[in-house]
């Protein structure tokens, strides 16, 4: 498929609603108010900017992400 980032991202979302997904998960670095705005119209959780690795690691592992070896 040939479309530009954005269109591309739109597509996702709303592909996301159509399966009946619970959660957006969008990484590091990554926001987009769009899909925040669609996401919460239709009930799925929304987290931007976030790791996986390093939310399991502070919540799970209780490890301070400037120095792991520190709890």
């Amino acid at each position: 498929m040939f479309l530009d980032h954005q269109k591309k991202f739109m597509l996702l979302q709303k592909m996301r609603v159509k399966i009946g997904a619970k959660v957006l998960w969008l990484q590091l670095g990554i926001r987009d108010e769009k899909a925040k705005e669609l996401m919460e119209k239709n009930d799925i959780k929304y987290i931007e900017n976030k790791c996986t690795k390093m939310e399991y690691q502070k919540y799970f592992l209780k490890v301070r992400q400037a120095f792991p070896s520190f709890k």
